[in-house]
């Protein structure tokens, strides 16, 4: 569903983005999607860019540098570290990785019991 997020320029995004997939997949845009009650006819497109071919990789790499310093300086939430979306989650599973991955007790119990049965 198209929601609004990030006021004007979100709600912009999102229709461009509504209208790109609809029109270049040939599916559905999102007001049509929960018609029929099915997920059929959906629209997905990827798109990918080398920043090597458009001869950017040093731009895009400082740039994204930029981007994201800017976010993790924000003072929004005072005393709280900003994350950008995902990063918690590559943190997660470095450690994961190297202290295993953390399992309750109780529910490992109830699943070793159900596999001796």
């Amino acid at each position: 569903m198209a929601l609004p997020a990030g006021m004007w320029k979100g709600a912009g995004l999102s229709l461009v983005l509504d209208l790109l997939a609809a029109l270049l997949s040939g599916g559905d845009s999102t007001h049509e999607v929960d018609q029929s009650g099915e997920e059929i006819g959906l629209s997905q497109v990827f798109l990918c860019f080398d920043p090597k071919k458009l001869e950017l990789e040093d731009w895009f790499d400082q740039k994204g540098n930029e981007i994201i310093n800017e976010l993790k300086s924000s003072k929004v939430f005072e005393g709280k570290e900003v994350l950008y979306p995902g990063e918690n989650v590559l943190r997660t599973r470095e450690k994961n990785r190297v202290e295993g991955i953390p399992v309750n007790r109780e529910v490992w119990s109830q699943i070793l019991n159900e596999l001796q049965k």
